[in-house]
């Protein structure tokens, strides 16, 4: 657990007024700590590649569906099905992302049934085409698509050794493994999907109900009863989180690894936000991996939710109204287990971390104005549906799309974006209409995110880079889209019509 500082400062704020409406017709760099970022109309035009992404995905849903006709026809309808199921299907304004967990493991021996062969070999041809896009991607500087085309290569085929090295992962027993999960083998340890890392030899006696602590073996109830004080808690490490939790090991584990599968959708998405264009293209010409600090995201996971308000009632007045919260002053996210919470809480406070936490980053963000997108997008993740096929993000009936219809087509709110990105922190936390604003908030994020065909997805990441160096201005947004505000106010409009009339 990290340690605890005291309650987040918030100085003074200054107010934007008058229009930002711009045309941007020249490279503007914004620079905050040791890099820049440079944004240029090029960022908002939707290229060929997810024209010929759509292509392909319709080519290889044909394939598919062929295939699977023949399958019925044979009377194999087991195998049939799983063809069918192959592709996942999505919503309007919802993407399918895969994350490790989701690629299956290398097969070792020759496969000699014909309709599993020609199954692999479909998927063989699938990912060489999947890669060749992703290689076209990277060369272009689309990292959020090249990464993301470059792990459904390998759910398509585990054996990719070229996608596989780009994304740092390397083949050990039938499976990948990152960096991370090789050291803790090499170490003698082993995953259990109950109990998490454990030393090959304490496997047995775990699921026999022992327990090892401070050196010595006890039962498990003796264990829980030693550990029912968070300070003294259950520790659960994975590749990128640290989870402390005083309600079961069991529960611990299982929320680590919802956390890990987030991570790889929120890299995936954001590649942008935390890849600079050398790292993307060494990633895909060399399988050279960025260098970043190991450090793990400290999460803490009371057994109730009483537990979690006692212990942080002094750090933040009124918690107990909240399901969860991140303080970026010492690096934790908090939540708590059992009646109340909701897992796209979990994904919101997560994704303030790991904003917050993977790149360089003023302690406190967004003080004076652009806030907006803060929690917007935070909002916006909240939507994530983690299936065993894919992992879903966005749609019209998931987080708080439905909500941001009602205020804006029935009860008619809605706050221009020219004003929107004007408002830092605290005029919105003191704003009475804060809740509503949430709701539009996380509609803008998803108009963002999903209008014409992924169009200002690009731009997306490098604003959210902008307002976390501390480099944005309340113009920022119109210079990353290449749009005015006027305009993006009628695209939004339009975009949730479209979304009410797509949802009846």
């Amino acid at each position: 657990m990290g340690s605890v500082a005291g309650k987040t400062r918030l100085p003074r704020l200054r107010k934007f007024r008058g229009s930002t409406a711009v045309r941007c017709l020249v490279m503007l760099a914004v620079c905050g700590g040791q890099s820049c970022v440079a944004f240029g109309p090029e960022m908002a035009v939707a290229d060929d590649i997810e024209a010929a992404r759509r292509q392909l995905k319709a080519d290889y849903a044909e394939q598919f569906g062929k295939f699977s006709a023949m399958l019925q026809g044979q009377g194999r309808r087991d195998l049939a099905a799983e063809v069918d199921q192959w592709l996942p299907r999505t919503g309007p304004y919802q993407l399918a992302l895969f994350t490790r967990r989701h690629v299956e493991t290398i097969s070792d021996g020759p496969v000699k049934d014909a309709g599993l062969l020609r199954f692999a070999m479909l998927r063989r041809q699938q990912a060489a085409a999947i890669f060749k896009l992703a290689r076209r991607a990277a060369a272009e500087g689309r990292a959020a698509v090249a990464v993301s085309l470059a792990m459904e290569t390998l759910r398509a085929d585990p054996a990719h050794r070229a996608a596989a090295a780009a994304l740092g992962l390397k083949q050990h027993d039938g499976r990948l493994r990152s960096g991370g999960e090789l050291r803790q083998l090499r170490a003698g340890r082993v995953w259990h999907e109950r109990f998490g890392w454990l030393p090959e030899d304490h496997v047995a006696r775990y699921e026999d109900g022992q327990r090892y602590y401070n050196g010595r073996w006890v039962t498990a109830q003796q264990e829980a009863r030693l550990r029912s004080n968070i300070a003294r808690g259950w520790k659960v490490e994975t590749e990128h989180f640290s989870v402390t939790t005083n309600h079961r090991l069991e529960a611990g584990v299982a929320l680590a690894a919802r956390l890990e599968q987030f991570y790889d959708v929120w890299w995936q998405l954001f590649a942008g936000f935390h890849l600079t264009g050398d790292e993307l293209q060494q990633m895909f010409d060399r399988g050279t991996q960025p260098r970043r600090n190991r450090r793990l995201h400290q999460v803490v996971y009371f057994r109730d939710r009483a537990e979690y308000a006692a212990a942080l009632k002094k750090m933040q007045p009124g918690v107990e109204g909240t399901l969860g919260i991140y303080f970026g002053d010492v690096r934790t996210a908090y939540f708590f287990a059992g009646q109340g919470q909701d897992p796209g809480t979990i994904f919101h406070e997560a994704a303030h971390q790991l904003f917050q936490e993977s790149r360089p980053a003023k302690p406190i963000v967004a003080l004076r104005d652009n806030f907006w997108m803060v929690e917007g997008i935070a909002c916006y993740l909240e939507s994530l549906q983690l299936t065993k096929s894919c992992a879903l993000v966005g749609g019209l009936d998931h987080g708080r799309v439905p909500a941001a219809r009602v205020r804006l087509l029935k009860d008619g709110f809605y706050v221009p974006f020219v004003e929107t990105v004007a408002m830092g922190s605290r005029d919105v936390q003191r704003d009475p209409r804060i809740r509503t604003l949430y709701s539009q908030f996380a509609g803008q994020a998803a108009f963002l995110m999903h209008a014409d065909g992924g169009r200002y997805r690009d731009a997306v990441s490098r604003y959210l880079q902008a307002i976390y160096r501390g480099g944005a201005k309340p113009e920022t947004l119109a210079r990353a889209t290449g749009s005015d505000y006027g305009d993006l106010d009628v695209g939004y409009r339009e975009f949730l019509r479209g979304a009410a009339a797509a949802s009846q």
